[in-house]
């Protein structure tokens, strides 16, 4: 067993995570992540130019244009923790295609 299987049993450490992330892409410091913030973090991830206008409205769950501390810990959590297939954390890293053949 992996320690990603196992995060579902540590929620201190995946909340630690979220935290020390949202720091990170927080570039400004105001307190929330921005759309192009966000767009930097996926770009960094993924190593290349990346399209987010699709996937931020689906993370920024009360509509106001910025991710707060709480709804970042929540979607990382969703993300890393969770086993909702269609819960909003699963598009944190944004959209993922599986390799076809």
């Amino acid at each position: 067993m992996s320690v990603v299987d196992r995060l579902g049993a540590m929620p201190d450490a995946v909340t630690g995570t979220a935290e020390a992330m949202f720091e990170a892409v927080d570039e400004n410091g105001d307190g929330r992540v921005s759309a192009e913030e966000y767009n930097r973090l996926i770009e960094a991830w993924n190593g290349r130019p990346t399209d987010t206008d699709e996937i931020f409205p689906l993370l920024d769950l009360n509509g106001d244009g910025h991710l707060s501390r709480e709804e970042f810990v929540r979607l990382w959590t969703d993300f890393w923790a969770g086993d909702h297939p269609e819960a909003p954390g699963t598009w944190v890293f944004g959209r993922f295609e599986l390799p076809v053949g």
